[in-house]
């Protein structure tokens, strides 16, 4: 085992082949997930974020429902600049950030630890886990991904700081937390791990008054953050944000929920006679007598409960839910890190109980049999969110070959739709490119006005896969 030397900055010299070989894993595992997946349609609030770029800037950066997070909502314009309406681009743009954060999660525990073999098993683990792929399975979820990418520059850079003393590396972590933090509002956890990094691994309790100044420096960004969103919501639009509208406090989903990180589905769904619950309960006692270098355990586990703990608050998501979009499985992807740093701990320790060769063979079949199982839960998974975009996908496609183009001012009602009617709503303004299209809420008490164009839109689902259209205006059919 490398031992962990503050001087050398923790990163051996023999690393770099290795590091290739996981980003080779990395592609691998990434390009087995989501490759059959690549052509999957939007769905859901995909929509809001197609409608937002045909708004224009300043939609695109409120995001829906007024969510200051300027840096993944930013990253659509690229996205649709190369891939438009095609959501290869937007599945692709998901697969890559997957790739890259098990890359850079690699990067960072390299670096911490001084130890590249434990880095590569934690990396593998954590890139091949599916508890959290619905954040690239949903598009309108890659802020969760975008988030995970700055967070761990954020802390690569920092561990580099305090290693080496570069204060370069310093302000270089404070400029990547701010970007994580306006990707997404997760990303308030990361002081709490920085703390971690200073009792364990660095001086901190010698230097207490600068690891205070750090962390207020860091804690100040997410404060500007809120008061930011605060300004322009509330007093600058007069609206209510999203994360308050849909946000809860619940002291016992904070405590308990996170956990199922450790769990090897993304459905996350554990009931009281579930012997994953127990197991889990056993893992964390079993696990201090088992490893040696408990600072990993700490990390580990602190790392799931204070990275959930800014989702926790969200009402969105649910152990059971009934639509696929309210899932918590976006919810644990940043946590399932941490339990793969607790899932490596464990399985790195055969290094110190056995020999070298049959250590590495024991740890090596774990892993293929992790990846095998999660490849066919990343299937089932990737199949569920394909159904969910292929019935608004025939829609579109059938009805804008009926319909090349709908007037201004159009108001419709779509019976048998494919999707909710706030979804129908942003994907026809979408792909129309038609901003006054308008759902009628209720048929039987509209009353079409002078200038409106009023359609009511029968959907006829053929069993061979076609979709047929009887229109009827209001008034006459």
């Amino acid at each position: 085992m490398v031992q962990y030397d503050p001087k050398r900055g923790g990163l051996p010299d023999n690393g770099r082949p290795l590091f290739f070989i996981f980003a080779g894993v990395a592609l691998v595992v990434t390009a087995a997930f989501f490759g059959p997946f690549l052509g999957n349609f939007f769905a859901f609030d995909d929509f809001a974020i197609l409608e937002h770029i045909q708004q224009g800037p300043k939609a695109v950066l409120l995001g829906y429902n007024y969510i200051l997070r300027f840096v993944a909502n930013a990253s659509a314009w690229p996205v649709y600049a190369v891939s438009g309406f095609d959501p290869l681009g937007y599945n692709l743009f998901a697969a890559i950030l997957w790739c890259l954060n098990a890359i850079l999660f690699y990067r960072f525990l390299n670096r911490l630890l001084g130890d590249r073999w434990h880095a590569f098993v934690a990396a593998t683990i954590f890139v091949a886990s599916t508890v959290g792929i619905d954040a690239a399975f949903w598009k309108a979820a890659n802020s969760t991904l975008l988030n995970l990418t700055f967070y761990l520059l954020t802390l690569h850079a920092y561990v580099v700081f305090r290693q080496t003393g570069n204060r370069r590396q310093w302000w270089l972590s404070l400029l990547w937390f701010a970007m994580a933090v306006f990707s997404k509002e997760e990303a308030a956890s990361l002081p709490f791990v920085v703390l971690l990094l200073e009792l364990f691994w660095f001086d901190g309790m010698r230097e207490k008054k600068a690891v205070v100044l750090r962390l207020a420096a860091l804690c100040s960004v997410v404060v500007f953050y809120v008061l930011l969103n605060y300004v322009v919501t509330y007093q600058i639009f007069g609206a209510q944000a999203e994360v308050a509208r849909y946000s809860a406090f619940r002291p016992l989903r904070s405590l308990f929920t996170g956990w199922t990180a450790f769990s090897l589905t993304p459905d996350s769904r554990w009931g009281t006679n579930d012997p994953r619950l127990y197991l889990t309960c056993l893992l964390v006692p079993l696990s201090f007598l088992l490893v040696k270098d408990r600072r990993l355990l700490i990390l580990g586990y602190a790392w799931v409960f204070f990275t959930f703990l800014p989702q926790s608050l969200s009402t969105l998501t649910q152990l059971e839910p009934r639509y696929l979009c309210n899932s918590l499985s976006r919810h644990l992807y940043l946590p399932s890190a941490g339990a793969a740093i607790v899932y490596a701990a464990l399985l790195m320790r055969l290094r110190d109980r056995l020999s070298p060769r049959i250590a590495a063979g024991i740890v090596g079949l774990c892993l293929a049999g992790f990846v095998g199982f999660n490849l066919w839960q990343a299937q089932v998974r990737g199949r569920a969110w394909q159904q969910e975009g292929e019935g608004m996908e025939r829609f579109l496609t059938a009805l804008m070959k009926e319909v090349p183009q709908f007037p201004p001012n159009t108001f419709l009602f779509v019976n048998n739709a494919p999707a909710g009617r706030a979804f129908v709503q942003q994907a026809l303004r979408a792909f129309y490119r038609n901003p006054s299209i308008t759902w009628i809420n209720d048929p039987n008490s509209y009353r079409r006005k002078p200038g409106e164009n009023a359609l009511l839109i029968d959907t006829l689902w053929q069993e061979d896969g076609s979709v047929r259209f009887a229109f009827y205006r209001f008034g006459s059919p």
